[in-house]
């Protein structure tokens, strides 16, 4: 009765071995999800970026609470940038963004939502101040641009228009694409 008892049992184990081998090969292959190729690689907070010339003249300063950088797609996701472009012979332009995307790709940082550019006044440099929106700095060229509407006033005097390209460098110069109007007042 024992031999039988212990036959039955390695029958009865054999049997569940064997339903349990047949339920893996009739189950459908679960394929995991592969780890989300478009995760950050690196991160700062409280950023500061400086970038000087040849000369070791400071050119740029870029300041941003949160910075994460995506190598795939090749961006880096800003929050609240700060970018001030430097001339010895002229105050600073400070462009300051809600939400910034640099494309190292292009080296171009876009500026979505609304963005306001100052200079501060200086001798014979008239202060500055600029409205805009979705502007696109080309940190090399030393260039921005947007086709939104910009509005910029300069102590009394504004102007409003449609799209805006503005140089940095010298020759300074800053060009309204469209649709301006404009107040001067006269001494």
């Amino acid at each position: 009765m024992n031999r039988r008892l212990l036959g039955l049992l390695l029958m009865f184990a054999l049997v569940l071995s064997l339903a349990w081998w047949v339920n893996e090969l009739q189950r459908p292959e679960i394929k995991r999800p592969e780890i989300a190729r478009d995760t950050p690689d690196t991160y700062a907070v409280n950023l500061l970026v400086k970038q000087y010339d040849d000369d070791g003249q400071l050119l740029q300063i870029l300041r941003t609470p949160r910075m994460t950088h995506y190598e795939k797609r090749g961006i880096t996701e800003l929050s609240q940038p700060v970018v001030q472009r430097f001339r010895s012979d002229q105050p600073p332009w400070r462009m300051r963004g809600e939400n910034g995307l640099a494309d190292h790709r292009q080296e171009t940082l876009f500026l979505p939502g609304q963005v306001i550019i100052e200079r501060d006044g200086k001798a014979e440099f008239a202060p500055y101040r600029i409205e805009t929106e979705d502007l696109t700095i080309h940190a090399e060229a030393s260039y921005a641009e947007t086709a939104e509407a910009v509005r910029i006033n300069s102590g009394v005097d504004w102007l409003s228009a449609i799209g805006m390209q503005i140089w940095f460098d010298e020759p300074s110069r800053l060009k309204l694409l469209g649709q301006v109007r404009g107040h001067y007042e006269f001494e």
